[in-house]
């Protein structure tokens, strides 16, 4: 090849981009036969090395069937300069030509016995990336017929190094959020306990499995035409996305971490929504909002059973843990006092012995606390 063309170059920029956009990963083998075209390459790959299993895995490749998986096997531990390839910091390229002269390459087993068969002769090898897991690497190889890599092909590989490298940092970074974020959902999935994640706004973003039996026809939590979080009483709709926002409070002196909201109407059983701060982002580009998580229980199903769980787990007397439970509810302190049969001063006194024996210091650190540790069925 004697010009690399300009606009081949750019366009492939392009298409890197792209590719990179994408969760799937389809276009990086159309990229990387691109880029082979572009050097005259023979055999070649788009690969990770995993530093735990020193082993390699390709994105995209133009190797024969099985290729790499007897690299991995056979070719890697004889190849003589396996520890070059695997020190070379991000950007650094290896050129086997410059580094081992043929004098020293020819005469290996490794070129003997299998890599001359595969026509790999002149290799070229860049880092692209160096994570604590694996190293992301790119190579091109041309057979002993031809020509090393010329210069200006070198040139035009140079020039596009920052582009691959920025590219295949991108696209790791969406995988990776990815991947946490269906490890985050199928951890909620266990949890078996409704859980959501809402936006300032009461849009909600995430459900668990459990607490899709609290919506639909005839369920006491529905979303409306925007997937605002609501339920079938207006004034608890009201209080519900008012705590909500409460959350989202940017001034210190004001923040607010939560509450709890009642919700009796068409529910078999009141349920007790418990709102509190989830996170300021999620992933590794830092684009989420911060979210609300609101948690569902039925406090009322067996009360009993918490009462008892409360006081054995945690000491607190029957009057404490009946009072914890009730504040669970949603009710205030002076509906409690009520309920019991005691003034508020008792009913804070009470509190405040709870709030040591359970170690909080917060009717919402309290709350959750009754709500993610004794829901139903745990």
């Amino acid at each position: 090849m004697a010009k690399v063309a300009e606009k081949e170059i750019f366009d492939l920029i392009g298409q890197l981009y792209e590719t990179a956009a994408q969760e799937s990963g389809d276009g990086w083998q159309e990229v990387f036969e691109k880029l082979s075209s572009l050097l005259s390459s023979g055999p070649g790959s788009l690969h990770f090395f995993v530093k735990r299993t020193e082993q390699f895995a390709t994105i995209a490749d133009t190797n024969e069937p099985g290729f790499v998986d007897d690299f991995n096997r056979i070719y890697f531990p004889i190849l003589p300069f396996r520890d070059v390839l695997t020190t070379l910091k991000p950007g650094e390229v290896f050129d086997r030509t410059q580094e081992m002269p043929d004098e020293m390459f020819v005469p290996t087993e490794l070129y003997q016995e299998y890599f001359r068969d595969f026509g790999i002769y002149h290799v070229v090898h860049a880092n692209l990336m160096d994570s604590d897991e694996a190293l992301a690497g790119i190579t091109f190889t041309r057979p002993e017929s031809m020509r090393e890599f010329e210069e200006i092909e070198m040139e035009a590989f140079q020039f596009l190094l920052p582009h691959l490298q920025r590219a295949m940092q991108m696209h790791v970074k969406l995988v990776q959020a990815d991947g946490r974020q269906k490890v985050f959902e199928e951890a909620w999935d266990r949890v078996p306990q409704g859980v959501l994640l809402a936006k300032e706004t009461g849009v909600i973003t995430f459900r668990n499995k459990v607490s899709a039996k609290y919506f639909g026809s005839g369920g006491p939590l529905d979303v409306d035409g925007n997937g605002v979080l609501k339920t079938t009483d207006h004034s608890e709709t009201e209080q519900l996305r008012a705590v909500i926002r409460s959350v989202f409070e940017p001034n210190p002196a004001k923040a607010a971490y939560g509450g709890t909201v009642l919700v009796r109407s068409q529910a078999k059983r009141p349920l007790t929504l418990m709102v509190t701060p989830f996170i300021d982002s999620y992933g590794t580009s830092g684009l989420f909002e911060r979210m609300a998580m609101i948690f569902i229980g039925e406090p009322d199903g067996d009360g009993g059973m918490i009462e008892t769980d409360l006081s054995s787990v945690y000491g607190l007397t029957r009057s404490e843990a009946r009072l914890a439970l009730l504040l669970a509810q949603g009710h205030s302190i002076s509906e409690i006092a009520h309920i019991l049969g005691i003034t508020p001063n008792t009913a804070r006194t009470h509190l405040k012995r709870i709030f040591s024996k359970t170690d909080t210091n917060r009717q919402g650190a309290l709350v959750k606390l009754i709500l993610s540790d004794h829901r139903p069925g745990k």
